[in-house]
């Protein structure tokens, strides 16, 4: 009889999975036509009359990993260094799921294949080594998924991974389904929720943040000595800005109390003039959008109902005047 191995892929009943876990390994798919309990084990055959040998094949219907050694003997209750990585098979011969105690020690698989770095069991998260052992020693952890990108994690008393917020030397940090959040983390509710900056290294940041967005725009950000996003006036260094959703406002105009006020690049609520869009605008020393007669440093302006300030000859309340160029009424 023909082997079939996980090297030989057969057109009609068998294709590469590709970044299964563990990313980069390939196995083979595969239909069992017809399973043989033979003098030395268990033998799985296709309908072309292949038998599986020498690797490990996701099988259908049974949905679940064997592993057959050269001469196709399916193996049981043991362990497998695979191309998928270490694997573990049951007595059944298919892929272990969930926790296994094996040489006094626990490990946790999943369709066989030994876990490590953080790892959620239906009801909590916990730390398993490089080797897959269970790693209960509390305090950080660090592991690396199949890119290669460096995740933190920290395991309690309990031996389990911390979930929530952690005060560590001091700071305070984040652990957010297994893995220390940086950078910008959202906690909470729809509701009650809050963006709270976590920074580079994982400790939550208070006052005036500077990042870059996707777009590589520069923006500045406000949060609260609580940690989150500040919402509306904010007075700092003795200057008014406003914020939206943490952000910093800049060019642009806001709408608060039925009044219109004005932040330019830096933030800063203006007051007095202000030339915005090609057209003059005068702000109350509270940052209000001035319009109507307006009579400032002794001399007496007109602003649109939009806060323009008129030049020329306008009729206002049917009357006709004439300002200057400078927007001074020439009485």
């Amino acid at each position: 009889m023909e082997k079939r191995t996980n090297f030989v892929l057969h057109a009609a009943i068998a294709f590469v999975l590709g970044c299964l876990l563990l990313g980069s390994a390939a196995t083979t798919y595969a239909y069992a036509d017809e399973w043989k309990n033979e003098s030395d084990g268990w033998h799985c055959y296709d309908d072309y009359g292949w038998e599986y040998a020498d690797g490990v094949f996701w099988i259908e219907p049974d949905g679940a990993y064997y592993y057959f050694d050269a001469n196709g003997v399916m193996q049981r209750n043991c362990w497998k260094n695979t191309d998928l990585g270490w694997m573990h098979f049951e007595k059944n011969g298919k892929g272990t799921n969930g926790w296994l105690k094996s040489g006094g020690k626990w490990y946790y698989c999943l369709d066989g294949m030994m876990s490590t770095g953080a790892v959620f069991d239906g009801t909590a998260w916990y730390f398993m080594g490089d080797d897959g052992v269970w790693d209960t020693t509390p305090g950080w952890r660090s592991f690396k998924d199949f890119e290669g990108t460096k995740y933190w994690t920290y395991v309690d008393t309990n031996g389990r991974i911390h979930e929530g917020w952690l005060k560590f030397g001091g700071k305070w940090y984040c652990i957010d389904q297994g893995i220390m959040a940086t950078y910008w983390l959202w906690w909470g509710t729809e509701v009650d929720g809050s963006y709270y900056y976590m920074g580079t290294d994982g400790a939550m940041r208070t006052g005036w943040i500077k990042w870059v967005d996707e777009n590589g725009d520069t923006i500045w950000s406000y949060q609260d000595s609580n940690g989150r996003s500040h919402e509306g006036w904010l007075k700092s260094g003795g200057k008014w800005y406003y914020c939206i959703g943490g952000d910093m406002v800049s060019n642009d105009w806001v709408k608060d109390g039925g009044k219109w006020y004005w932040f330019p690049a830096n933030g800063v609520m203006q007051t007095g003039w202000a030339k915005i869009g090609g057209s003059w605008y005068y702000f109350s020393g509270g940052g209000v959008m001035q319009t109507g007669w307006q009579k400032i440093s002794g001399s007496w302006y007109y602003l649109g109902t939009n806060g323009k300030m008129v030049t020329g000859t306008q009729t206002i309340g049917g009357k006709t005047y004439t300002f200057s160029s400078s927007g001074v009424w020439m009485q």
